[in-house]
């Protein structure tokens, strides 16, 4: 498999966004946007505030997440490297 298409620095991006595209869609699977607004004034919109908390306890968790895959793929000093990296959101 070639590689050379992209340079380190084009893959490190290429990487990083489809981490975030992923992390994104994962996250409004489960709370669309429209719903994370409605659970911001939870009391407004007829839910509790530990689904609030439930929320924002998820979100965090994948963006600690994604941050810890982004600092990996950062530090890398090879393609490979990069590619090596598992960028799936658990």
């Amino acid at each position: 498999m070639y590689y050379t298409q992209h340079t380190l620095e084009e893959w490190k991006v290429i990487r990083i966004t489809f981490l975030k595209d992923q992390a994104y869609a994962q996250i409004t699977n489960l709370y669309p946007e429209y719903k994370q607004l409605n659970l911001h004034k939870w009391s407004d919109f007829g839910y509790i505030e530990q689904e609030y908390l439930d929320m924002v306890a998820y979100i965090n968790n994948i963006r600690t997440e994604v941050n810890i895959i982004e600092t990996q793929i950062n530090i890398q000093t090879t393609i490979l490297g990069v590619l090596d990296i598992d960028v799936d959101i658990t």
